[in-house]
């Protein structure tokens, strides 16, 4: 089984204030075996930094906007990991609007507000002066990226 990440290189080179919603095309999935080391250190690294992604997003500095998750949505053996924006923390809990267009998950849609288990959350991001922040399963992802849009993606990312 493949664990399915979604690069949705137009919507992440189109962030802005927020995420470009718009949905994206099946040629911009990117099927990653379970176990991959390198996809699995990035998630464990997003997971890590996430205190450091919370601070910013609760008091945001000049400059930063465009706060995004990717969180791993799971149904009939599919798991598809999915950018959301438009996120909400509050006492009653996290949620934010699938960014992507579903491919082999079915059981959300683009445009919905999901309720975000905070466990599965795999990734975040954020704009800094026009550079992404976080972004580390698109960093693992980069080799498996057509030549033009992975140095595209790397030119807008922040160094680490």
């Amino acid at each position: 089984m493949k664990a399915i990440w979604k690069i949705c290189v137009a919507a992440v080179l189109a962030v802005s204030p927020m995420f470009a919603l718009s949905p994206q095309a099946k040629e911009n999935v990117v099927a990653v075996p379970n176990g991959d080391a390198e996809m699995d250190a990035a998630i464990a690294k997003a997971q890590n930094l996430l205190p450091q992604f919370w601070a910013k997003y609760a008091k945001p500095a000049g400059g930063e906007s465009g706060f995004g998750l990717k969180v791993a949505i799971r149904d009939a053996g599919n798991t598809e990991h999915f950018w959301l924006a438009d996120l909400r923390r509050d006492a009653t809990g996290l949620s934010g609007v699938i960014a992507n267009e579903p491919v082999y998950v079915k059981s959300v849609k683009y445009g919905q507000r999901y309720v975000i288990p905070e466990g599965d959350i795999s990734d975040w991001m954020y704009v800094k002066d026009g550079k992404i922040v976080g972004g580390y399963t698109l960093r693992a992802m980069l080799k498996h990226m057509p030549a033009v849009e992975a140095a595209e993606l790397k030119s807008r990312l922040a160094p680490e």
